[in-house]
């Protein structure tokens, strides 16, 4: 018999492993959570409820739903949102549908009364098997409205860094309400998490205050990522990609080991000359720190985070589950812990 519950303290070597697992297809990466569950989990936001499916072996199946504070339109709520649903090999195909709608209904029983009433998640545009799957529909399960498609852009760090950085200079004090402001600028469905001091932003000042910002996000101190598998390439062939690569301004291809990468957040500038030299500044200290790979995200139809050019970019799909959503828009990226 298998049992829909919240994860047990005991259970989380088990949940760990299952969050763990490589995901992909000829390139797999794994999520390592250097420091435990609970350190990994912050990240998402609060209110984290854990969900597993476990039998008398251990656990079948998991999934998490966190809350944070967003802004939706000019009202200010909570946004639940759903990430990291995993299934064990040993959970039996007939049973996934069941065990899916029982975990999904258990992720909102508690849903408060100041929250929006769908949740928020994403998926791979390549995962193209689970996205025809829960956009059709299944029963018990929440409808998977598609409401924005999330770009994620990978750079080369060191490509990055090449950029001029003239007028950009650290933050200070005085810089606060500027940065607030930028930050906090647009419509539609934007975080409200507060900042709450310039320390480690930047600015672009060219003598009439700051007229752009960014913050490097470094998530390396509670999970990092790790390519677990490659395809199998000649020596020669993966040398002659990585130069094409390196000539067409992208990162090299992944080794097997560590993914070192770190967040450009709070980019907003609306000179993209303004933008590149601060994502070039960003990429300085990334450097400085061992990563040679910079993330920078930003969701299709909104205008308010600069996009850069170069790099790899990676598309997902963005889903309400539960009410239908209609209203404003753009979806801000980083609502979204990556």
């Amino acid at each position: 018999m298998i049992d829909v519950r919240l994860a047990r303290p005991d259970e989380e070597a088990d949940v760990l492993r299952l969050f763990e697992q490589p995901l992909g297809g000829a390139w797999q990466i794994a999520t390592r959570f250097s420091h435990g569950l609970a350190p990994g989990l912050a990240t998402l936001g609060e209110r984290i409820a854990v969900v597993v499916a476990a039998d008398d072996h251990g656990v079948l199946a998991c999934g998490v739903r966190a809350v944070r504070p967003v802004w939706w339109g000019a009202r200010a709520t909570w946004l639940g949102y759903r990430a990291l649903l995993r299934c064990h090999v040993r959970l039996p195909l007939l049973a996934r549908h069941e065990v899916l709608a029982r975990c999904q209904a258990l992720l909102t029983a508690d849903r408060r009364e100041d929250e929006l009433p769908w949740d928020l998640t994403a998926i791979l545009e390549t995962n193209r098997t689970a996205r025809r799957l829960l956009e059709r529909g299944l029963p018990g399960v929440p409808a998977y409205q598609r409401i924005a498609t999330q770009v994620t852009q990978v750079l080369a760090a060191r490509d990055l860094a090449r950029h001029a950085v003239a007028g950009i200079r650290p933050a200070e004090a005085a810089d606060f309400s500027a940065i607030a402001q930028l930050v906090a600028g647009g419509n539609g469905l934007r975080p409200r998490d507060a900042i709450e001091d310039a320390t480690g932003w930047w600015v672009a000042d060219h003598g009439a205050g700051p007229v752009g910002c960014v913050r490097l996000a470094d998530p390396r101190a509670t999970r990092c990522w790790e390519v677990v598998t490659v395809p199998r390439l000649p020596g020669w062939s993966a040398a002659l990609i990585d130069c094409w690569r390196t000539l067409t301004h992208r990162a090299p291809l992944p080794r097997p080991g560590p993914l070192s990468a770190m967040f450009l957040h709070g980019l907003r500038a609306a000179d993209p000359h303004h933008a590149r030299a601060l994502a070039s500044a960003a990429a300085r200290a990334a450097l400085a720190t061992g990563a040679l790979r910079i993330l920078h995200g930003w969701t299709m139809g909104d205008r308010l985070v600069p996009q850069l050019p170069g790099g790899d970019r990676l598309l997902s799909a963005w889903y309400a589950l539960g009410s239908p959503v209609d209203g404003a828009g753009p979806f801000h990226q980083e609502l979204v812990a990556l």
